[in-house]
């Protein structure tokens, strides 16, 4: 039987052809079989192909053991570790060894976004002071050098994200090789010069003159990789069978690090040999200038030279210089015009000609971007004299400017259009929301990068000094803006210098391996950046706006009314006659009939309904000099309002509602004071939506220990720091103390929206005492599965440390109400009873506090005892 099976797997390896062909590097078969790769590739499937059928009976029993074992397990694969992708066994691994890597992509993603959505808010809180002299220079001046500085950084992190996703779908691709990670492996060892210079991985196969100690760490590299990413993991995976939810997320985190580990030591090998690469061929070139050696130039640059030495002659032709300087002109003509409409429509407060220009120039950026440039588009003038003075032979830098620094005009034009494209963007949503200093800010930016463009038609040989003086302006330009607008400016601006300096030493020019997921994703990611910055803009103009609002209007006198009875029934205007159905309260819906006691007084009537709860959470809105006296219109005097333990004047906003029998609190949370708090809470919930979003597209880790852990490792980007915690902490320490002051009493925790959002995550976090009691009702709140995550390593461990055994308990003490179109509700994962009001309104209007209790009450009446009355708005079925 052994003879039969090793046969067959000799066949097998006969079919896929032989690995030695292909590869020359170290393994244990060549160990094994005595050659090494300096030597012909042999392994002992080679010696029983090349032999008769005979040869097979000549293995030995060991030998024939270990081929066996090879055709089931590919980390031995013919015995050897390189050989993977021969069995199903290894397609399994290379498909977790994917999994893992898309979900360290996926983490790589929400660092990004949530370290961009943190440099925003750090611009609407710097900005924000300044709203009130909206038209003045001050305000003008720090909204145009915030969103600049937000802007700049945003666009460097986009660059480093993108190319960490290039190289996470390279490690992905190499791991599908017949010599898994193939192309890593040689990188470690020192062997990938010739794919760094070619910028693609697999143009040459391994060398023949590895040394001694290449071929040990290419030995002990193949181990580390298997042992990492297969044996580690599988060892977590049972570990986190046999133990609780914390230990499974830990293990998770583990494989997360692993994994971001290796994308980026794969990130910075091909860094580091960039940028030696890039030294050693500007040495070349710089002696070549220089005229101190005679190296031979390669071939394009011998053909530009002779083609500058050809043209000299017609250069002095006015004839040929004007015909080119048109092609120029006419090339960025188009895109002038458009630029020019644009500030015209603003200036003369045409918003059509504005919005039009704006997309003309998005469509004419768009399109130049897919045009290739032709061969040699470069004006040729004469050098200087002072140039050829100390370079007789300029044309040796240039040429190294263009092959190791994208210096060409084709290169440069396509390294500037995504920027463009995201300034010109970002200036027509600008003008949208009517900021015209910043607007004409991106417009002027847009127009210096096109003056920038249009003056490399004209650099000639010189293209390698004006790059790098143009790279000296940006780096401190760039710093200065960083260091005046950011709120940690020495951290910022380090971090950003930084990665700045990885991205002009390393990957300027273009690479090819991976390029179109790179631009995918800085397409994708470039639109999460604009509707970050609508979110921004849109919070800047409405912060301030209506803020005395009220749902009772101006005069609670003259509001209009519509009343509720007890009974279920249509709402009925005070003028109308009430028509009162026979049927029974407690026979319409379970939302009806549920109830919460109120202390200890089990009496139905006495309860606390849902509506109550609601009502008590669209008093949130209410402007404070009117809260007590509409807690008196809704109430009576059943609940009175209690004082804050602590002063409100940072945090979430919340309201404090104590029984006539002070035997029962309700703390109802509103989901913002202003529009900082929004976006403070959407930078928690940013996170939950994207791993949503990558489940849909099918990416499976949003759910279980890797969902978890990708959200607490969401904030590990050292840029734009904000307090998280002042968003629930208000709440918290103002629930804690209440709760150890009466902890007879009984507690409830409301709120609405990101309010009721909120009151999850103080429900998870906060510390009581054994006999006081604590529940939560919410409406149309997202859930707190992975936001609680998030939030964990800015808050005590002490009050986080049982956070996964009360998830497990929030069923228990967690009542939401969802309305059937919200959207808002869906996010995140919730736990606890969940009870659906039917809305046939927009997703816009069924998230509305007041539109869910105007459904609430148009089916189960006013849920007490007692006619209900509320404002006219609360529905396109009451009109005021």
């Amino acid at each position: 039987m052994l003879h039969t099976f090793s046969q067959a797997a000799a066949e097998h390896s006969r079919t896929y052809g032989d690995l030695g062909a292909v590869s020359s590097g170290l393994s244990i078969r060549n160990i094994t079989a005595g050659y090494g790769p300096s030597g012909p590739s042999l392994s002992l499937l080679e010696d029983v192909d090349s032999g008769d059928e005979d040869e097979a009976g000549r293995l030995s029993c060991c030998q024939r053991v270990g081929i066996c074992i090879g055709y089931v397990i590919p980390d031995w694969g013919h015995l050897s570790l390189a050989n993977v992708g021969r069995s199903w066994a290894a397609g399994a691994i290379a498909l977790w060894h994917c999994y893992l890597f898309a979900a360290c992509a996926s983490l790589i993603v929400v660092n990004f976004a949530a370290a961009m959505l943190r440099c925003y808010i750090q611009w609407f809180s710097e900005t924000k002071f300044h709203v009130v002299t909206f038209y003045s220079m001050e305000f003008k001046y720090h909204v145009t050098l915030g969103f600049f500085g937000a802007f700049f950084r945003c666009y460097i992190l986009l660059s480093v994200t993108s190319d960490l996703l290039r190289f996470t779908y390279l490690l992905c691709k190499d791991t599908w090789r017949p010599d898994s990670f193939e192309g890593y492996r040689r990188l470690l060892v020192g062997d990938a010069w010739k794919e760094i210079e070619a910028g693609e991985f697999y143009s040459n196969n391994w060398s023949m003159c590895l040394t001694r100690r290449q071929k040990l760490m290419d030995v002990f590299f193949q181990v580390f990789l298997h042992v990492s990413l297969d044996v580690v993991p599988m060892i977590l995976a049972f570990h986190g069978m046999v133990g609780d939810d914390n230990t499974a997320i830990e293990g998770a985190r583990i494989c997360l690090a692993i994994g971001v580990f290796h994308i980026l030591v794969l990130y910075f090998l091909w860094l580091f040999g960039e940028v030696y690469l890039k030294a050693h061929h500007f040495r070349l070139a710089w002696h070549v200038a220089r005229g101190q050696e005679a190296v031979r130039l390669r071939t394009h640059t011998a053909q530009r030279t002779a083609m500058y030495f050809l043209g000299k002659g017609e250069g002095r032709s006015i004839y040929v210089l004007c015909g080119h300087w048109m092609h120029c002109v006419g090339r960025c003509l188009p895109i002038s015009l458009a630029l020019t409409a644009l500030v015209l429509g603003l200036l003369v407060d045409r918003n059509g000609w504005a919005i039009v220009a704006g997309l003309v120039c998005s469509s004419i950026m768009s399109v130049m971007a897919c045009l290739r440039e032709p061969e040699n588009p470069r004006c040729t003038p004469r050098p200087p004299r002072w140039v050829k003075r100390f370079f007789p032979h300029p044309e040796a830098l240039q040429d190294w400017s263009e092959q190791w620094c994208s210096l060409s005009v084709h290169a440069q034009k396509r390294q500037r259009y995504p920027f463009l494209m995201i300034l010109g963007l970002s200036a027509l949503v600008f003008s949208s929301f009517r900021f015209p200093a910043v607007m004409i800010g991106c417009l002027v930016l847009s127009c210096g990068t096109f003056v920038r463009i249009f003056c490399v038609f004209g650099e000639g040989s010189l293209g390698w000094l004006w790059g790098f003086g143009e790279s000296l302006v940006e780096n401190v330009l760039l710093n200065f803006v960083v260091v005046s607008t950011a709120g940690n400016a020495y951290n910022d601006a380090a971090v950003v210098m930084l990665l700045s300096a990885m991205r002009q030493f390393g990957f300027q020019r273009r690479i090819v391996a991976g390029e179109r997921l790179r631009m995918a994703s800085v397409n994708i990611m470039g639109l999460v950046h604009l509707l970050f910055l609508i979110l921004v803009c849109f919070a800047l103009e409405t912060y301030g706006v209506d803020s005395d609002w009220s749902a009772f209007g101006p005069l609670l006198n003259h509001t209009k009314f519509y009343s509720f009875q007890p009974d279920p029934g249509n709402p009925l205007d005070p003028l109308h006659a009430p028509q009162v159905p026979e049927v029974p309260l407690r026979s319409i819906l379970p939302v009806c009939n549920f109830r919460f006691r109120q202390g200890y007084d089990q009496d139905f009537h006495r309860a606390i309904s849902l509506a109550d709860f609601g009502l008590m959470a669209s008093l949130t809105y209410e402007p404070r000099f009117r809260v007590a006296e509409a807690c008196e219109y809704y109430f009576s005097s059943q609940w009175h309002l209690e004082q804050p333990p602590e002063n409100q004047t940072t945090g979430v906003k919340f309201l404090m509602f104590t029984s006539e029998d002070n035997q029962t609190t309700v703390i109802a949370v509103r989901g913002t004071l202003d529009c900082l708090d929004v976006l403070q809470d959407v930078s928690l919930w940013i996170v939950p939506v994207l791993l949503q979003f990558f489940g849909l597209v099918g990416l499976d880790t949003a759910y279980g220990a890797w969902g978890m852990a990708t959200a607490e490792l969401s904030q590990m980007l050292p840029m734009a720091y904000i307090d998280r915690k002042k968003t629930v902490e208000s709440v918290l320490s103002a629930a804690e103390l209440m709760i150890n002051q009466h902890p007879e009493r009984e507690y409830y925790i409301t709120g609405h929206s990101l309010g009721g959002g909120v009151a999850k995550l103080v429900k998870l976090a906060i510390k009581i005492p054994q006999r006081a009691r604590l529940q939560v009702v919410t409406f149309a709140a997202p859930g707190v599965h992975h936001a609680a995550h998030v939030l964990m390593h800015q808050m005590d461990s002490e009050k986080i440390r049982d956070l996964h055994a009360k998830m497990t308990d929030e069923s228990v003490s967690l009542v939401a109400v969802r309305p059937s179109n919200d959207i808002i509700s869906l996010i995140d994962q919730s736990r606890g009873q969940t009870w659906v009001v039917s809305c046939s309104g927009t997703f816009y209007e069924c998230h509305s506090i007041y539109r869910t209790l105007w459904d609430i009450f148009s089916v189960c009446g006013s849920m007490r005892g007692s006619v209900l009355k509320v404002p006219c708005g609360w529905s396109p079925k009451a009109p005021c």
